[in-house]
């Protein structure tokens, strides 16, 4: 049941406006991700010029040792207050966000903290598609694991280009651990906002 809601918020993205939906494949996965941008902002982040997302996470394994992850959690995302004064392309484009999800398998889940970071069109050449940089990293210590965990700790980073408006191929890493290696890998990604 837990994975049909969590499928339906995925899927749902694709009819809501600020929202992005991400599909990424390795040899044996396929993750599903999105961000859901809420439709009535808090009146303190409109006057910071932030955003607050709805996030969920949906990782399949095609491997019967391994079970299904998902998360789902909530997310702030904003521009630092000194960005448009840098004269740092990388630094000057760029956004950061705070989110706290909960993180689960069949047998362990968390309630991870996390910081990401993502950068965007800060190539200044016009003769190539606009390049883009994500990190993320999440991590719950024992107090706020559960089940047969002891610790958690996700983190991943992405490049890759925005050919279409709207649209963005990206080749990442992630690393996804409850108390021991859960999943490592290399992926490609593709995604859209609308």
């Amino acid at each position: 049941m837990k994975k049909i809601g969590l499928l339906t918020l995925l899927t749902s993205a694709t009819l809501l406006m600020g929202s992005d939906f991400n599909i990424e494949l390795t040899n044996e996965t396929l993750m599903l991700n999105t961000t859901i941008e809420l439709p009535k902002q808090p009146k303190n982040l409109q006057h910071n010029k932030a955003k607050a997302r709805v996030r969920g996470d949906f990782l399949y394994y095609d491997n019967e040792s391994k079970k299904n992850y998902y998360s789902l959690g909530v997310e702030i995302e904003g521009k630092s207050p000194t960005a448009n004064k840098s004269p740092n392309l990388f630094i000057r484009n760029a956004k950061f966000s705070l989110f706290i999800d909960y993180s689960a398998t069949k047998d362990n889940s968390a309630l991870p903290i996390g910081f990401g970071f993502n950068s965007y069109n800060f190539y200044p050449l016009n003769s190539i598609p606009p390049l883009f940089f994500n990190f993320e990293i999440a991590y719950a210590p024992k107090v706020l694991s559960f089940e047969d965990a002891t610790r958690f700790l996700k983190y991943k980073t992405e490049l890759g280009i925005k050919p279409l408006k709207g649209g963005k191929i990206y080749l990442g890493y992630r690393e996804i651990k409850f108390n021991r290696r859960y999943q490592s890998s290399l992926y490609v990604g593709v995604g859209v906002t609308f």
